[in-house]
């Protein structure tokens, strides 16, 4: 069952952070810029190191840095030189090229290209610098990243996602080299599905850090546009990868939709949900709540289209499936039910909140009998499905 994606909204959006960027980088380095700006590598412009860069006060990473690799091969017909930082790990990271490991850590060093072979040199006070080089783990279309560790600069979104706690910043856990094979194949699976937001679900990511920790769920963040954080174990299933490829991208769609809030609410983005519904156990804020929304039907989109593809699944896969789908329905309700939307919402985000509802009613209304046959009973916020295993076993 197709749900509304808004595509009007979304191109609009699109259209003008992608102007954005474009108009910060021709001002810092037009040389650069020109070497990026040519037909068909839009995509450049959406590199999420961008954004994690200007955000980080250009510190940390340099800008030839970040969109080195998004140089087409047409102009790699000569030589470069320019500046590139090391992180805390004495990695240096070029998205889309790989990374240079060194015993040098948070320096300021040269990068040399090579045109004749390919290849790169570094240099440390005109010393050359030794390094070992890995290539970026992609999907097996060579079209997304699944970044091997924790980047330097994924401590900002972390701590604006943590912000309300006011602790320090906990390392994670990677888990790319042990969940790999079934994060491509979710992606494949969302590929070929030839679906109209599965599309949009795909161009809107650009990279995705699966990592392990006790501290930090699932999320998406503006500051690093295009990249999914997936708090996960290393034993995850396909269908977990499925549901949280397309929630978490859920979000940045939204975030690229909204990308003038004005447009959508009539009051700030801000104003605390507990102020509008009078329950003071709400913690979110409207902006918030409406994700929730969002993104709650696009794993009710996602889940609704695979539940009709059984023979892709194992038993226990599909058993998983229906668990997460059951779970999803008890999330459709987020708080704007209880409320006169008329007060909170313009005119475009009224014809948003309703077209989502609207879809959420049919879309639970056609798997009513299934409801029923898992009457699941849960007061956790993040699925666990072994838990629904010992309600309903296999």
């Amino acid at each position: 069952m197709l749900a509304p994606n808004f595509i009007q909204y979304y191109s609009k959006g699109l259209h003008n952070i992608l102007n954005s960027v474009r108009m910060v980088i021709l001002n810092e380095d037009e040389h650069l810029f020109k070497l990026v700006d040519v037909e068909d590598n839009e995509e450049a412009f959406l590199e999420p190191f961008i954004f994690l860069y200007y955000a980080n006060n250009k510190k940390d990473i340099t800008l030839w840095q970040v969109l080195f690799g998004w140089i087409p091969d047409v102009y790699l017909n000569v030589d470069y030189t320019f500046k590139i930082v090391s992180d805390s790990r004495g990695y240096v990271y070029l998205p889309k090229v790989g990374y240079f490991k060194t015993d040098l850590v948070l320096c300021e060093m040269d990068m040399k290209y090579l045109h004749k072979t390919k290849t790169f040199l570094l240099y440390n006070s005109n010393r050359v610098v030794k390094f070992e080089f890995s290539e970026p783990l992609l999907t097996s279309d060579k079209r997304l990243e699944f970044y091997r560790f924790e980047h330097d600069l994924f401590q900002l979104p972390f701590d604006r996602y943590n912000i309300s706690s006011g602790k320090k910043h906990i390392k994670t856990f990677p888990l790319a080299e042990k969940t790999y094979e079934r994060y491509n194949r979710a992606y494949l699976l969302l590929k070929d599905a030839d679906y109209n937001y599965f599309n949009i679900v795909l161009n809107s990511l650009t990279g995705v850090y699966n990592y392990e920790s006790e501290h930090y769920i699932s999320f998406s963040d503006r500051l690093s546009y295009g990249i999914s954080f997936l708090s996960g174990h290393k034993n995850d299933s396909i269908v977990y990868y499925l549901v949280e490829l397309a929630h978490q991208t859920g979000h940045t769609i939204l975030n690229t939709i909204l990308e003038n809030p004005d447009e959508f609410f009539l009051v700030d983005i801000h104003t605390p949900m507990s102020e509008i519904t009078n329950n003071q156990g709400d913690y979110r804020n409207i902006y918030d709540a409406f994700h929730g929304l969002f993104t709650t039907s696009k794993v009710a989109e996602t889940l609704d289209y695979f539940y009709s593809k059984k023979h892709l699944f194992s038993d226990i896969e599909y058993h998983e499936l229906k668990g997460r789908l059951v779970d999803n329905s008890y999330r459709h309700k987020t708080g704007f039910h209880n409320v006169d939307v008329t007060k909170y919402f313009t005119k475009k985000g009224l014809e948003i909140y309703r077209k989502l509802d609207s879809f959420l009613v049919k879309v639970y209304k056609k798997h009513s009998e299934l409801l029923r046959e898992y009457p699941y009973v849960t007061k956790e916020f993040v699925f666990n499905f072994e838990n629904f295993k010992k309600q309903f076993p296999v």
